[in-house]
C-alpha cells in the first residue's frame, strides 16, 4: 500500500482507479478463492476432528473398513470350516456357502465404493484444495507487495486450472454414470 500511496501522491497513477482495483482484488480473494477453499475443505473434511462430518475421505474409509471386515469374517469362516473338515466333521462342509456370502459381500462393497468414485473425487479435491491454498497465500503476498501484473497472472492461471478441474469433474461424472449403468 505504501508504493500505491507514493504513486498517488506523485500523480503518476489515479488514486481512485488504484483503490477500485485493489478492492476488486480483495473481492476476488474473498468471494472466489476463499469460497472455493472452504468448499473443498468441507468436501474433504477433517480426519482428526472428533465430530466427523460425512465427507469423501470418511466415506472412503468406511467402505474400506466394511469391505475388510467382511473379507476377514469370510477368511475366519473358511479357516473354521477347513479345520473341522480335516478333524473329521465332514458335515461342516454344508456351510461352505457362508464363504460365498462374506467374500461376495466384501467384493460387492469394494466395487460399490469404486463406482461411487470417492477415492477419485478425494484425490481431485485434495489437489484443488492445495491449489486454492497456494493461490490464497500467493494472492496475499502479491497484494501486499502491490505486484499487480503477477497478481493478474495468478488469477489467470487459477482460472485456467479451475476450468480444467470443472471440465474433468463433468467428464468423470458422466463416465461414472455410464459405468454404473453397465
Amino acid at each position: 500500500m505504501i508504493m500505491l500511496t507514493y504513486h498517488c501522491i506523485s500523480g503518476n497513477i489515479d488514486c481512485e482507479d488504484i483503490c477500485q482495483y485493489y478492492q476488486a482484488m480483495i473481492n476476488i480473494k474473498e468471494w472466489w478463492i476463499n469460497d472455493q477453499l472452504t468448499y473443498y475443505e468441507s468436501k474433504l473434511g477433517n480426519a482428526t476432528a472428533k465430530n466427523k462430518k460425512i465427507n469423501l475421505i470418511s466415506r472412503q474409509n468406511r467402505i474400506k473398513v466394511i469391505s475388510s471386515m467382511l473379507y476377514l469374517i469370510g477368511a475366519c469362516v473358511t479357516t473354521y470350516i477347513t479345520f473341522y473338515y480335516f478333524m473329521g466333521k465332514t458335515d461342516i462342509a454344508d456351510y461352505i456357502w457362508l464363504n460365498a456370502v462374506f467374500f461376495g459381500s466384501s467384493a460387492t462393497v469394494f466395487k460399490w465404493g469404486e463406482i461411487q468414485g470417492y477415492k477419485d473425487d478425494a484425490a481431485r479435491y485434495t489437489l484443488a484444495r492445495d491449489m486454492y491454498q497456494w493461490a490464497a497465500i500467493e494472492f496475499d503476498y502479491l497484494l501486499i507487495s502491490n505486484d499487480f501484473p503477477r497478481l493478474k497472472g495468478v488469477i489467470l492461471e487459477l482460472s485456467k486450472q479451475a476450468i480444467s478441474e470443472n471440465t474433468h469433474w463433468y467428464i468423470s461424472q458422466n463416465a461414472r454414470n455410464v459405468r454404473a449403468l453397465r
